[in-house]
């Protein structure tokens, strides 16, 4: 695959029984130091991305590389991680801060800021949200 393998873009099938024995295809991937990154195949499904996380978690998939496979793996393999993918200066970004880790079921949205701008903050528990965001 050369010097920099390509960005591997994998569906909800994450995680296959047979005889017995569980695999997990992104674990495997990452294991042998290929980028993997979660796919859907349709617009609709991009919402159950991090539920597809969470399940190859449990299966095996280090918790680093399933934030990287949501984050920066898609970036690369569209060819834009130079502008997003990861919190650095300089680069455009969302970023949605949660009460614990964003792979478990039980973590809550405390903050999300869209485009610099605070569009939804629960932390102190009282939610509110900018006046340009009905959402």
């Amino acid at each position: 695959l050369g010097a920099q393998p390509p960005t591997v873009l994998l569906g909800p099938g994450l995680v296959e029984r047979e005889d017995g024995e569980v695999t997990n295809l992104h674990a495997l991937l990452a294991d042998a130091g290929v980028g993997v990154a979660f796919a859907t195949g349709d617009h609709d499904g991009t919402r159950w991305l991090p539920a597809h996380a969470m399940h190859a978690i449990r299966w095996g998939l280090d918790p680093d590389t399933a934030l990287r496979a949501l984050t920066l793996e898609p970036a690369r393999a569209f060819g834009i991680d130079a502008r997003i993918g990861s919190l650095e200066r300089g680069k455009d970004a969302d970023l949605v801060v949660f009460s614990g880790n964003p792979f478990e079921p039980t973590s809550r949205v405390l903050l999300v800021i869209r485009n610099g701008r605070v569009v939804r903050d629960a932390r102190d528990g009282a939610v509110s949200r900018t006046a340009k965001d009905p959402r």
